[in-house]
Formats: C-alpha cells, sequence, structure tokens
C-alpha cells in the first residue's frame, strides 16, 4: 500500500483522480519495478548469479561461524546482540488508519494453517511470516492470543512461502514448510533453500534433501542438488493416501535486500538453479522430480497446485501466464492439458488460482484470475471470479467452455442454486449488476495479493481475497480512508451461495468483509479540520493487502486471515450494516445517488459483514519488516524507522515493548533533526516525503518533497535521506539523493527558491498549507530541497544530465544512469559528503555546506580498481574527511578483477579518478569454503564504524560481521542475533548521523540493527 503518495482532496474530481492512482500504484511493484531493482543491485553488472555462487554467500558467513564457535571471539568481549523492538504490539492510532480505528499490526503473513482439531479449549494456528520463519499460537481463540517463534535457528533460510499440515498424521503434528516467498512481490520476497519437516508440530526443523533427479522431459541443471535451492515455494500438497508422495510448486524468488532500494532495472535471477516448476516426489522428498514446466520454458512459475478431491490421481497445477493444467489418472508422470486459459498472459505477472470441492457428486472448480491492471473497474485487464461445477469431463471440452462463458449470465435467470457444467465468468463491470463484487478484486498487484478459497465439505462458500479500492471507501470514517463509497473496500469478500446472486437477500453474491459492524467514536478524526465528512464511525478493518485465510473448522463462519499487516480474526456472526449506504457523507463527502449501481452494491456488500474483526498480533508484532533504523540524538533509547507496507514507527517514551506508528504507508529511510531531535522526518516511496515539527504527531505531518518529486529524476523506491550530523549553527539540513543530491537547510520547510536557502523552518505556513493528509506530494511550495552542484530545475528536461546530475554524462561517460544509492554526511565539519550511485561511482563534496547550493563541487573519485557493483553503505572517517568505508552488494563472480565487499576508501587529491580502494577481504573467513574466487562472496548491505575502538560493523543476508581494527584484523560472526537478513545498521555515537546530543548522561556505544520480518536489534558496545 501506498496510501501516502495518493494525496486526498476533496472534490469529486480529485476523488476519482484518486481512484486511477490507487490502482495504478499499489502498495508493491510487479516484476521489472522495485523487485527487479533489488535483485539487480545485488548482480549489477551482470544478468544473472548461478546459484552455486548464492549458497557460497552462505558458506562464507558459515565459515566465519564455524571458526568463532571453535576458537572463541575474544575481540567480542561479551557484546551480544539482543531483541530490542517491539517486543509485544506496533499501534497503529485509528487517525492513520483508512478506518479511523485503532488496532495493532505485524508483518506480513505469507501462509495460515489451522489445526482441524481446533475448538474452544484448544485451537493451534500456525503462520508463514514472509522472512520471519514460522509461528504459532496454541489458542487463537483467546481474548488476546499470543505467538512464539518455532526455532528459526533450525532453518538455513527464514523466507516462507507456504505451509502445509500432513492429512495422513492423525495427530495433526507434521509440518512441511516451504521457504522462499514465490509471491511475484517487490517487498523481500526472498528465494529460499528447499523443504522442511517438523514432527511436533513446529517445534524442531528437518531439511529435506530434494535431491534433483532428471526424467526424459525435464532435466536438473545439476542432478542431486536441491530442486528449490533459489527459489520460492507457492504450495505444497501430500497425497493423503501416502505421506511420502509429495507435490511442492516452485516460483522465480529474488536474493537480497537493503536500505536503499531504487529505480528499476532488468529481472536478473538466478537461471543456474533449477528450473521453477511442479516438482513430485515418491520417497518423502528424498527425491524430486519435475513434471510440468509450468508450459513454458521460461516460467515464472507454479502458483497453486491440487488433487482432485473425487480422484486423488488427478493433479491440477497453475503458473503464471499459464492458466490451469490438469494430469489425469494414468496419463504419464508428465502429461499435463491444459483446462483454463490465462486471459492477461504477458510479462509473468497473469496470476490463476483456484480451489477445489465437490457438489453433486461432481468436482467444483473456483478460480480466479487477475494481473497488473492499472485501468480500475472498467479496465480490460480487471480480475475476475470464474466457476464450473463439472470439472469431470475431457480436458479439451472443459478449456473449450471458457470462451462460451466469458459473459457474466442474467442474474435474474441465475440466482442460487444455479449450475454450470463448463467454464463460467461471474464477474460484472457494471456496478449495478450482483455479479460487480469480485470485479478488479485484487486491483493492480494480482502477482501480489491473489487468492480464492473454499473450505472443506462447505462447497457453496467461497472467500475472494486480493487489495483494497482504495477509490471505493467511505469518506465518513475517523480515518484517512475517502473515496466514493461504493464498498469498505472489497479486500475480503464472502459467498454461501457460491457466487451467484441470493434471490432471499436483495440478489447479493458476495459481501465486503473488510469492516466489521463496530461503531466507534473516537476523538480524532483524520479530515476534521479540512472538511465536513462526518465522522461517522472507526469500524476495526483488515489490512489493505491480503495473501491467506482459513477458517475455524468448528464455527466456520469464522476465519482467521493474513495480510501484510499481521493477523486479524473475525467474530462468525454478521450484521447487516446497510444502512451505512444511506450517510450523507459517505460519497466523497455527499451521499450516494440512490439510483445509482454503486448504490445497489453497497447495499449488497454491506448487507452481510462481521459483527466484530480482532487484530490478533501479540508478539507477532515483533515481525515488522524495518528497512532502517535511526536513533534519537537525544535519547539513545528511541529508534525510529520506516518498514514494508505499514508506514515509520518509534517506541515513543523509549517503550521496548511498544511501537507507534507515526505515519502511514510505506516506510523508507527516516531520522531526526541534529538540534531539535522533535523534528523528524520521513519516506513514503518514490520521492515522496514528509517533515514533522510535532515529535511525530501523526496529524502534524507536512509536505516538504515536491521539488524533488517535480524534478523528474529518477529516484528510489526507498532511497538515500539523511540528517546532518554537524550542521552548520543554525541550520537543518536533510540530504536526499536522487540523480542530484538535494539538500534543505530548514528540514525540508523553508520557502522554496530562496538563494541562500532558508534556515528556519516555517512551521506556521507549512502546518497550514501543506498538510500531509489532504495535499499533494507534488505541491508547489511544499519543500525547499535544491540540487547541488547545479541550478534549480524542474522537470526532466531541466534536470535530468544537468550539472550536479551524478549519474549523467557530466561526470563522465562510463557507469552512467541509475540514482544515487547512499549518502553520508562527516562530522567533523560542516562540508564534507560522500555520494554513491546505483552504477558504481563515488562521489565527495567538501564544501556541502555553501550557502548557494548551485556552487557545491563535485569530486569523483572511482576508477578500475573499485568494483562495478552496487555500492550499498558508507561510513566516513570522522578523522579524515578524505577517507571512508564503502561497503558493496552484489557478487565478486561477475566483477572478478575487482573483488570485495568492504573497501577501505581514500579521495587522493583532486584529480578524477583518484580514489584508493583497498580491499578488506571480508571473505577471508571462509578460505577453505569453494567460492567463485576461492576466498568466499559474500554481499553486504551496510557499514558503520565504533570510532573509539576502530572497529567496522556489517550488515548481510545472514546477521552482522564485525571487523576488527577496521577491518584489517580479522573479520568475526557477532553473536546473538539468529541470522535474520539485516538492512541496515546504526551507531552511537556516529560521524555520519546526528547522535547523543542530549548532553545529560555519557555518549554510550550502542549499535542498531533494522531486520527485514524480525524487528529492530540492539548491541551494547560499551564496557561500563
Amino acid at each position: 500500500m501506498q496510501q501516502t503518495t495518493l494525496k486526498i482532496a476533496v472534490s469529486a474530481a480529485a476523488l476519482a483522480t484518486l481512484a486511477g492512482l490507487a490502482a495504478a500504484d499499489g502498495g508493491d511493484r510487479p516484476p521489472g519495478g522495485l523487485e527487479a531493482y533489488k535483485s539487480a543491485s545485488r548482480t549489477y553488472p551482470a544478468d544473472v548469479i548461478p546459484p552455486d555462487v548464492v549458497a557460497n554467500a552462505r558458506a562464507t558467513f558459515e565459515g566465519i561461524a564455524a571458526v568463532d564457535a571453535k576458537a572463541g571471539d575474544p575481540g567480542a568481549k561479551g557484546h551480544l546482540w539482543k531483541f530490542y523492538g517491539p517486543t509485544q504490539a506496533a499501534i497503529q492510532p485509528g487517525v492513520t488508519a483508512f478506518s479511523g480505528a485503532t488496532n495493532t499490526t505485524a508483518s506480513r503473513v505469507t501462509a495460515l494453517v489451522v489445526a482441524p482439531d481446533c475448538g474452544a479449549e484448544h485451537c493451534r494456528v500456525w503462520v508463514g511470516v514472509a522472512g520471519g520463519s514460522v509461528w504459532r499460537t496454541d489458542n487463537a481463540l483467546e481474548s488476546d492470543p499470543g505467538w512464539k517463534q518455532l526455532n528459526p535457528g533450525d532453518l538455513g533460510q527464514t523466507s516462507v512461502g507456504t505451509l502445509t499440515l500432513d492429512p495422513t498424521d492423525s495427530e495433526g503434528n507434521t509440518l512441511y514448510l516451504g521457504t522462499g516467498e514465490g509471491n511475484r512481490c517487490s517487498s523481500g520476497c526472498e528465494a529460499g533453500v528447499g523443504v522442511y519437516k517438523s514432527i511436533d508440530g513446529g517445534e524442531h526443523w528437518a531439511k529435506l534433501d530434494d535431491k534433483c533427479v532428471s526424467n526424459p522431459t525435464y532435466s536438473c541443471v545439476v542432478p542431486g542438488n536441491d530442486a528449490f535451492l533459489g527459489r520460492g515455494i507457492n504450495s505444497i500438497v501430500i497425497d493423503p493416501r501416502d505421506g511420502n508422495h509429495i507435490f511442492v510448486g516452485s516460483a522465480l524468488a529474488v536474493r537480497g535486500l537493503s536500505h536503499v532500494i531504487a529505480n528499476g532495472s532488468t529481472t536478473r535471477l538466478e537461471p543456474g538453479a533449477n528450473a521453477p516448476g511442479l516438482y513430485e516426489s515418491t520417497d518423502g522428498g528424498v527425491t524430486f522430480t519435475e513434471v510440468w514446466g509450468g508450459n513454458n520454458p521460461s516460467s515464472v512459475g507454479v502458483t497453486v497446485v491440487g488433487l482432485d478431491p473425487l480422484n486423488l490421481d488427478v493433479v491440477y497445477a497453475s503458473a503464471f501466464d499459464a492458466g490451469v493444467w490438469r494430469r489425469d489418472a494414468g496419463a504419464g508422470a508428465t502429461t499435463f492439458t491444459q483446462v483454463f486459459a490465462p486471459q492477461f498472459p504477458g510479462g509473468g505477472i497473469d496470476r490463476t488460482m483456484f480451489a477445489l470441492t465437490v457438489k453433486n457428486a461432481h468436482t467444483r472448480i473456483y478460480l480466479t484470475d487477475g494481473t497488473a491492471n492499472g485501468a480500475g473497474i472498467s479496465g480490460a485487464n480487471a480480475s475476475n471470479f470464474w466457476r464450473t461445477d463439472n470439472a469431470n469431463q475431457p480436458a479439451a471440452a472443459l478449456l473449450a467452455s471458457q470462451a462460451a462463458g466469458a459473459i457474466a449470465p442474467d442474474p435474474s435467470t441465475h440466482t442460487f442454486p444455479a449450475s454450470y457444467n463448463g467454464w463460467q465468468n461471474l464477474t460484472s463491470k457494471l456496478t449495478g449488476n450482483p455479479y460487480f463484487a469480485t470485479d478488479n478484486f485484487c486491483t493492480g498487484q494480482c502477482w501480489y495479493d491473489e487468492d480464492v478459497y473454499t473450505p472443506a465439505g462447505m462447497p457453496d462458500t467461497v472467500y475472494v481475497i486480493g487489495s483494497n479500492q482504495y477509490g471505493e471507501q467511505p469518506c465518513d470514517t475517523n480515518g484517512v480512508g475517502c473515496g466514493n463509497g461504493r464498498s469498505n473496500g472489497r479486500e475480503v469478500l464472502y459467498s454461501d451461495t457460491a457466487g451467484d446472486p441470493d434471490a432471499a437477500n436483495n440478489m447479493r453474491t458476495f459481501t465486503d468483509l473488510s469492516y466489521d459492524a463496530t461503531i466507534n467514536h473516537p476523538a480524532t478524526c483524520a479530515y476534521a479540520p479540512y472538511f465536513a465528512n462526518g465522522c461517522l464511525n472507526a469500524p476495526n478493518g483488515i489490512h489493505p493487502d491480503q495473501h491467506a485465510i482459513a477458517i475455524n473448522p468448528a464455527n466456520p463462519t469464522q476465519i482467521f486471515e493474513g495480510s501484510d499487516g499481521g493477523m486479524i480474526r473475525t467474530s462468525g456472526s454478521f450484521a447487516d450494516v446497510s444502512s451505512q449506504c444511506d450517510s450523507p457523507f459517505r460519497n466523497g463527502g455527499a451521499p450516494l445517488p440512490v439510483t445509482s449501481g454503486s448504490y445497489k452494491a453497497c447495499k449488497r456488500l454491506l448487507s452481510r459483514v462481521p459483527t466484530l474483526i480482532e487484530h490478533i498480533d501479540k508478539k507477532l508484532s515483533s515481525t515488522l519488516q524495518f528497512y532502517n533504523v535511526a536513533i534519537n540524538p537525544s535519547d539513545s533509547n528511541e529508534v525510529m524507522g520506516g518498514t514494508q507496507d505499514n508506514g515509520t514507527w518509534s517506541n515513543l517514551g523509549d517503550l521496548r515493548q511498544t511501537f507507534a506508528q507515526v505515519i502511514y504507508g510505506d516506510g523508507g529511510n527516516a531520522g531526526y533533526d541534529a538540534t531539535n531531535p522533535t523534528w523528524r522526518f520521513n519516506e513514503f516511496t518514490g520521492g515522496f516525503s514528509d517533515s514533522n515539527f510535532r515529535n511525530g504527531d501523526p496529524e502534524r505531518w507536512v509536505i516538504s518533497s515536491a521539488p524533488i518529486v517535480n524534478s523528474g529524476e529518477a529516484v528510489g523506491f526507498y532511497w538515500p535521506q539523511v540528517g546532518d550530523p554537524n550542521p552548520v549553527s543554525g541550520t537543518h539540513p536533510i540530504y536526499s539523493g536522487a540523480q542530484h543530491v538535494w539538500r534543505t537547510r530548514a528540514f525540508g520547510a523553508g520557502h522554496a527558491g530562496n538563494v541562500p536557502q532558508d534556515t528556519t523552518p516555517d512551521i506556521t505556513f507549512y502546518e497550514t498549507n501543506c498538510p500531509e493528509f489532504v495535499t499533494s506530494g507534488s505541491q508547489d511550495g511544499c519543500g525547499d530541497y535544491r540540487p547541488l552542484g547545479g541550478p534549480y530545475c524542474v522537470g526532466a528536461a531541466q534536470c535530468v544530465n544537468a550539472s550536479g546530475d551524478l549519474t549523467g554524462t557530466v561526470y563522465g561517460s562510463d557507469r552512467t544512469g541509475g540514482s544515487i544509492s547512499w549518502l553520508a554526511r562527516d562530522g567533523a565539519d560542516h562540508g564534507t559528503l560522500w555520494a554513491t550511485t546505483s552504477a558504481g561511482r563515488i562521489f565527495v563534496t567538501h564544501n556541502a555546506d555553501t550557502a548557494d547550493p548551485a556552487t557545491v563541487l563535485w569530486h569523483r573519485i572511482d576508477n578500475a580498481k573499485s568494483p562495478r557493483r552496487f555500492p550499498s553503505g558508507i561510513y566516513v572517517d570522522p578523522g579524515d574527511t578524505g577517507h571512508a568505508w564503502v561497503t558493496y552488494s552484489g557478487y565478486n563472480a561477475v566483477t572478478p578483477s575487482t573483488p570485495g565487499h568492504v573497501f577501505e576508501v581514500r579521495e587522493n587529491g583532486s584529480a578524477p579518478g583518484s580514489g584508493v580502494f583497498t580491499n578488506l577481504n571480508v571473505e577471508a573467513g571462509a578460505a577453505a569454503f569453494p567460492t567463485p574466487t576461492n576466498n568466499g562472496d559474500l554481499p553486504v548491505s551496510d557499514v558503520v564504524r565504533d570510532d573509539q575502538a576502530q572497529t567496522l560493523y556489517v550488515s548481510t543476508d545472514f546477521g552482522v560481521l564485525r571487523g576488527d581494527n577496521d577491518g584489517t584484523g580479522g573479520w568475526h560472526v557477532t553473536a546473538g542475533m539468529p541470522r535474520y537478513e539485516v538492512t541496515h545498521l546504526e551507531i552511537q555515537p556516529s560521524s555520519r548521523v546526528p547522535t547523543c546530543t542530549g548532553g545529560a548522561e555519557p555518549c554510550r556505544r550502542l549499535l542498531y540493527a533494522a531486520t527485514h520480518s524480525r524487528g529492530i536489534w540492539k548491541m551494547v558496545l560499551s564496557d561500563d
């Protein structure tokens, strides 16, 4: 979700624009956007990474760890990582929620299993959490169930794609875990390392061998290697007759993540890994052989697998861009025939999902199909919902029926119970039609948010889940939802009439479960200061992006549901709140016209909603996916950081147990002002950012990003944006990187165009004229950033490749393109600033503090001895402003002449390309392990320095390494933290960001780490 970049205006025209923007600019990016860039930044400048290189990266880390475990690590001086927070809850205040209700949240839930014996006294539920491994609650029906993480140390990689209970285990204790998330998402859907099995409810995990075996149709890349190394796993199915008979559906996934994620590039994945597809094992997972390749040698991978409930020898599978295929009983192992064709193929982002059940002694299939639709409910590519009531017919006949059933039937003649011998589309684009409910249900990101589910033994019950219809939000809540009010978002839809119109209930097909029937009247109301929207209610709601759903088998109308925001549970009972469709403020502050199709849709969709939706995230909130961590310079116990699809968070009041969301939306790099630590800045995505002068008060953020947004420059999805550790007296600089480095001296809130730039923010003007909730992120006058090294510019024609564009030909013809990848000031003076670009350029300036930003002089120092890979972190020596440490992502294998991931860098004079790059050989600890360069190969995402101890700390996909004697004294694994993906580090005291300005207490040496799906961690470095 990127609700924050979709500034909400009052007019009907603005609301219509909002709906279109929301559809086009959803919460995550399809391949070719953020996902592509993350993979590209790891591989640049190569196009591919062989799987053995990826395996060697982990071997490097394991090699260093093994040495320390055997010989000890006295250099650590007993310092250990400890989990910092949030330990209990992450609270989203109602004023930043769509509905206005305060709730808890957590990380992206990718997998969900409910025990079949779930009951009032004992109800086990397992969830898989993106990169945070598996969690379980033993009574999900308690008033506030807590969650327990299930031994992540057993797992070689903690990314979760799917969880499956073994139906042959009558005790319900055997689970299969597919590592690697195949959702095609752009928010850290990491590749995995294969399949794990637990026989004790997840308390312990054992890796399956997963050995790939070739057959005459499909060959393994290296027979005997893990079939799923470097892939995501979307589906595991166990034959109920034989627990050794296993099907696994794998898909492409990406490696690596950092605190800076830039403009898109070519997707670069591990083609040397075994192909994604459907694999089958008959020996309990010792070996697997591929049986279906998605009907395409370049397949993105399988989305779902199922066995026909009437004949378990019939196998169904779907794949991206391939629709649904079937292997009939008695057919050859690799003989699959298409039964449903994809409607929107191309680019690997058409996603088809299906659910199998039995009705009237025939196999019924529910099916959804969608892609990256950007044209809203009327778009030709809008997602839809299908059904057939007789799948037990020849595949060719079933496929042929698709064309005849492409148009929704006449609802007046097809009321429940209707029957369809072939495929029938049960979706209409007409808002007044009963079949409208499922139109465009997963908006523009069906490759990420899409599923259909029918509970066992309930063939007329079906759920369709997707993503929020931002433009349909009711405008009369106390929160920030404000659209045409046609629905409550339609992200979770429910039918007990198989999707047929219910003649007894106003011809409804599905109802909207996104909001509940609770009537809340909180004191806060997001839009109250700006226009009369009624503020009638703050119902409990669900996060906009959905991934997993299951019922309580003992209470089959009660659901558990997992999203980008953790877990919810419904009450199992329903209420008719369709009277809310008559609100005089529902439709953009006006009533819904009673003769409109939208009014009819609203009446149907709201006629049955949950009486109660409860967020059940106790301890699961500790899985927030942080991209960065910033330390309050006046209080080292307070931190702040941006998170995937869940905004920016801080532990206000030093609480470790509870973090509070200070602003909504996607959250990138956030930070503090050096001299006024109650001043904060945030990031959304793509250059949109705010400033806050009220200690993070969610209602007082102001737009400050307009100059960067309006420049037309390439800018990262999350981009470098840093405060100043040593500002010129009276100034409040922030530096922000697009293609230029942009600077404000008034914390973003000076008067645009002034030179010299203002040094004091005009807080009153900005809070009056640029409030976040109702102002466009590109509104002229909201922001005073100016480019360094060139004149002020607006639009790509003026800005791109102009003086100061560090990515352009002004600074040379090599390593052009991309955007700025990281920035670091130096606390030793007021003027030193180092900058890197995503193509491998390194720059230094020593007059970043000059009054006229156009006069800043940049010195490019990279050369043939520096890697042409993605620079991911910088730390400048406070004792020598021309001396820094720079980390690189990617693999040595693709730049063999310039290996290395951690470099000591010296500016070495003023000549172009004068830099001296010394490889600190972080790989040396794994010299005994086979790597492409015979000395290990480990991508690194950030670097900081303990200046007093002259010790470096660098973050990786598998934890944090310590380099003694500034990296020349050997590298060691820091202890205490499981091997999570660490995206960013921050240290106190620091030369690159503001720290230790409080003065009341000595400045303790501390290190914080942002992890992706396991919150923030802390290490005390002081010896006291």
